[in-house]
């Protein structure tokens, strides 16, 4: 989540509770970036403090205003209104992970460990922020789901 809009990547920090404590990059769409300057925080977090913790809005740009999913990939798909579609592929992730692991290595040569998750549903199931739209759609499927098991059972049960 966060097209244009790094409020909730930028909220990541809020989990720290001592000061080496992750993420210690953050990257939101506001403040574009360039993949030199991206490969140069990382290395310098990590010569520092052996692990990096990164925490990436999804419209994470380059500078010229194109994000990075956009530079990366002509072939990633399009929502009904021909924006790319950034969310919940993973791609950004794995695209950042890969980078990290041609262009730097961990002391004495190594290959650097990279791990990339990506959320998708896990930013939008606080119940305290479920949308009127939500609920009512999430009801009648639960009331419909409750209908056609139902009528598979009577349908079973009879000769």
């Amino acid at each position: 989540m966060g097209r244009h809009a790094g409020f909730l990547t930028a909220a990541s920090v809020l989990a720290r509770q001592h000061e080496n404590d992750g993420p210690h990059l953050i990257y939101v769409p506001e403040a574009p970036l360039s993949e030199e300057k991206f490969l140069a925080d990382v290395d310098r977090v990590y010569s520092k403090q052996g692990r990096c913790l990164i925490a990436v809005s999804e419209g994470m740009s380059l500078p010229g205003g194109k994000t990075w999913a956009e530079a990366m990939s002509s072939n990633l798909e399009k929502d009904a209104h021909g924006n790319v579609q950034l969310s919940g592929t993973g791609a950004l992730g794995d695209y950042l992970a890969g980078l990290i692991t041609k262009k730097l290595q961990a002391p004495g040569g190594k290959k650097l460990r990279v791990r990339a998750d990506t959320f998708g549903y896990l930013q939008r199931s606080f119940p305290g922020f479920v949308s009127e739209t939500d609920a009512k759609e999430a009801h009648l499927v639960g009331q419909t789901a409750a209908r056609y098991a139902a009528e598979a059972r009577r349908e079973a049960a009879s000769p």
